[in-house]
């Protein structure tokens, strides 16, 4: 049995609108429900209080160049690793490494380090989709 994980008490944003003081039930890896804070099931692992915060879902960054100095074009391993745990840490659960304007080698070697960073058993990993 997977263990299950309540968040409560947030300002939950989905597509119908806001449900104030939510609850998200997560299954594993998986929402499995959203509602209001109502009685919380006895099968719960954890409980997290959102404090009455918002309650989001990860962002998807469809066209990134990079970020804390460092550039998808410069075409490292550690440089695209970098860039991606930056944009995490700021609610960016999916990006497309973008390259600028260069050379064919400095493109081909920038889509080998984001093929590298992809098979990399990473945080970021699972959300990252495409380079363009």
């Amino acid at each position: 049995m997977e263990t299950i994980t309540a968040v409560r008490n947030g300002k939950i944003m989905t597509p119908k609108g806001i449900i104030e003081n939510g609850m998200i039930l997560i299954e594993g890896t998986k929402i499995s429900a959203v509602s209001k804070s109502d009685p919380i099931p006895d099968a719960i692992g954890e409980i997290i209080d959102a404090g009455g915060k918002w309650v989001l879902p990860g962002f998807i960054d469809i066209h990134c160049h990079g970020g804390m100095g460092c550039d998808v074009t410069d075409g490292t391993l550690s440089d695209v690793e970098t860039i991606a745990k930056y944009h995490a840490d700021g609610g960016t659960t999916a990006f497309l490494p973008t390259t600028a304007s260069s050379t064919i080698e400095s493109i081909l070697q920038a889509i080998e380090a984001v093929h590298q960073a992809r098979n990399q058993r990473c945080e970021w990993r699972k959300g990252h989709r495409r380079t363009h």
